[in-house]
């Protein structure tokens, strides 16, 4: 089922020039519900935690871990690659379509 037809908003694929494969896919709905979101997905998430990690990165990346007192909110249907990120009034932000987990377990300075 095609999100885009479900739920209007702007899609971002991003690819290996030299293998053509798709490596990251990024939908960012212009008004969902994260219980609306869930109602399409179904019942089998998580909801993960994260906070942006001090240890690593750059102007151009913002690496996550999981932290249970997070400011970021991801309800992650892990086996089917698949991580929507809540914001403001439970309206959710981003769809990523992802090949693992969108952070590491942990900081990597601690």
């Amino acid at each position: 089922m095609s999100l885009v037809v479900k739920f209007p908003g702007v899609t971002n694929v991003a690819y290996d020039i030299r293998t053509g494969v798709i490596t990251r896919i990024k939908f960012f709905p212009d008004k969902l519900a994260k219980e609306e979101a869930i109602a399409h997905f179904g019942q089998d998430y998580i909801v993960t935690r994260y906070a942006f990690d001090p240890c690593v990165g750059d102007e151009d990346s913002e690496p996550l871990y999981e932290s249970p007192d997070g400011p970021l909110l991801s309800v992650e249907y892990r086996a089917r690659g698949i991580a929507i990120s809540v914001g403001y009034k439970d309206l959710v932000t981003k769809i990523s379509y992802v090949d693992g987990p969108i952070g590491s377990t942990k900081a990597r300075c601690k």
